[in-house]
């Protein structure tokens, strides 16, 4: 069964598809740019903040632990670097 259609309803058909070709090239386009200007503006927030770390260096003497309460509460014990004068105070 061959059924013609006219040449008329057939541009028609045609240029309707163009426009949607075209509006979802512009949407897609559009969508990009926003993925990048919030990438930009997240970027642009999350620099504002100074991030700061601290470095301690704990000493003992005479063999003794060393330990240090940082900022936020935590008890870091320490030992001495000094394995000779730890046996040596064990014996």
């Amino acid at each position: 069964m061959d059924r013609d259609i006219p040449f008329y309803t057939y541009e028609l058909e045609v240029a309707k598809h163009e426009r949607t070709v075209k509006s979802l090239i512009i949407i897609i386009v559009i969508t990009i740019a926003l993925l990048f200007a919030s990438n930009m503006a997240w970027l642009w927030f999350f620099n504002q903040f100074d991030f700061a770390s601290e470095e301690v260096t704990l000493n003992s003497q005479e063999a003794g632990n060393a330990s240090y309460m940082g900022g936020s509460g935590v008890i870091d014990n320490g030992r001495s670097e000094s394995q000779e004068s730890v046996d040596d105070a064990q014996e």
